[in-house]
C-alpha cells in the first residue's frame, strides 16, 4: 500500500530474456522486479520480453507481449491505483533523482 502525501523509493530491474539470431529463436528467460524502500515487492521470471521472429499474440491478461527484438529502448514510468474501486480524490505524482545503471544501484544515500 502506498500513501498520498509521503515520498516512497521505487527501484525496478529488468532482464530481457535472450534471443539468438543465428537460429531465429528466443528463451523464456526474462527476469523483472520492483522495490520499493529497499524491499522486494514484485518479481517475475520466466518472462518473454522480445521474440525472434517478431510475433505478437495479441492481448492475454496479466502478461506483458513482446514489443522488439531489439531491446530497451525507453524508460516507461507508470503509476496506477489499482483494483476496482476509482480514487477517493484527485493525485499528483512526482519524480524525483532518476538514475539509470546496468547493475542494481540501491538506496539513495541522503545527507539526514
Amino acid at each position: 500500500m502506498m500513501y498520498a502525501g509521503q515520498w516512497y523509493e521505487v527501484e525496478t530491474e529488468l532482464k530481457l530474456n535472450s534471443v539468438f539470431t543465428g537460429s531465429n529463436t528466443y528463451l523464456p528467460d526474462g527476469e523483472l522486479r520492483a522495490w520499493v524502500d529497499g524491499r522486494l515487492v514484485w518479481e517475475g521470471t520466466g518472462m518473454v520480453f522480445r521474440t525472434l521472429p517478431i510475433y505478437d499474440p495479441g492481448y492475454i491478461y496479466g502478461k506483458m507481449r513482446p514489443a522488439r527484438e531489439l531491446g530497451i529502448k525507453e524508460l516507461w514510468l507508470n503509476w496506477f491505483h489499482g483494483g476496482q474501486s476509482e480514487n477517493t480524490y484527485p493525485r499528483t505524482l512526482f519524480y524525483s533523482n532518476i538514475a539509470w545503471g546496468k547493475s542494481r544501484i540501491g538506496k539513495m544515500k541522503t545527507d539526514a
